[in-house]
């Protein structure tokens, strides 16, 4: 596959697309429980983002540059750069993902106590859409990216941790 220094902005595109789509497929599922918990879901999503652009994007390759994501690029405009050391020598753990994971499993499992209270065809159909696209979908979106990054050939503590590498 090829390596990408700069992705190809449909990708940066496509990718922020799907990842708002999960987002929102999430607040509007918590909808029903209130707007107020909506917003608070939308706050958690932007605060894991604003974390990983924080902690992580500042010592990535890819930093300035347009990644998979382009939080490359915020991170230039946000933060000073890190050092890429720190990046490969990060330890990533399941547990260490599950707040990640968490953006597709809250809004499913309170979605599924909505549904055992009043049954409701587009809730089923919201809760089965995330599920589909915040687990299998996202882990081939994401694998695609991850197939052409810089940053993997140098070292990525999350493609170790799925590829099950010691």
């Amino acid at each position: 596959m090829k390596i990408y220094e700069n992705y190809p902005v449909s990708g940066v595109i496509f990718c922020n697309l799907f990842n708002a789509t999960v987002a929102l497929l999430g607040a509007f599922i918590l909808f029903p429980i209130g707007i107020h918990v909506s917003i608070l879901y939308l706050l958690y999503v932007l605060y894991l983002e604003f974390q990983i652009v924080k902690d992580s994007c500042v010592n990535c390759c890819y930093y300035g540059k347009r990644c998979f994501c382009g939080k490359g690029k915020c991170a230039a405009k946000l933060f000073k750069k890190g050092d890429t050391k720190r990046f490969c020598q990060k330890q990533m753990t399941w547990l260490a993902l599950l707040p990640s994971f968490m953006v597709a499993i809250l809004p499913i499992v309170c979605g599924a106590i909505l549904l055992a209270m009043k049954f409701d065809w587009i809730l089923l159909a919201a809760i089965i859409a995330l599920g589909i696209l915040g687990f299998p979908a996202q882990g081939i979106v994401h694998g695609w990216g991850c197939g052409h990054c810089k940053q993997r050939e140098l070292g990525c503590p999350v493609e170790k941790l799925f590829s099950k590498k010691e």
